[in-house]
């Protein structure tokens, strides 16, 4: 291409492409190809540059997600432990716990058939029921007793 049409001469950037052009000895063609393949490179180039910012919010999202499931899943399972460790102390404490009142409730009831004889299976029950403190109390107030009324009527004061 020779001329530059007189309306774009002006333009500094045509006169460059047109000597440009006119150094590779292009016909306009050649350049209309040359532009075409220009085009379908930036639109490939495009294609591709959208195709990695795709993938990396894709990449970013199942990264996320994986993250939240296997924290959720750790936390689960931290929790699990947690809670089995804390059940087995408090059951190996209650467990103490309930052996020590067994042992009190065995002494204070040979205490009591030493001391007022052989008493009923409801007053066992009752004398059972007692709380760690009202066993402490019975056991203290039990050297007084001289029969079953003395211990009912502890018991009737004491429990209500």
């Amino acid at each position: 291409m020779e001329v530059v049409p007189e309306t774009l001469g002006s333009v500094a950037e045509i006169n460059a492409a047109m000597g440009i052009a006119n150094r590779a000895n292009l016909t306009l063609d050649e350049l209309n190809d040359v532009d075409k393949r220009e085009m379908f490179i930036q639109d490939q180039l495009g294609s591709v540059t959208k195709g990695i910012e795709i993938g990396i919010q894709r990449g970013i999202q199942q990264g996320i997600q994986q993250g939240i499931q296997q924290g959720i899943q750790q936390g689960i399972q931290q929790g699990l432990q947690q809670g089995i460790e804390q059940g087995i102390e408090q059951g190996i404490e209650q467990g103490i716990e309930r052996g020590k009142i067994e042992g009190e409730i065995g002494l204070i009831m040979r205490q009591i058939v030493r001391r007022v004889g052989d008493v009923t299976m409801e007053i066992q029950t009752r004398i059972q029921g007692l709380s760690a403190a009202q066993l402490d109390d019975l056991g203290e107030a039990l050297l007084d007793f001289t029969s079953e009324e003395d211990l009912i009527a502890w018991l009737d004061s004491a429990v209500g």
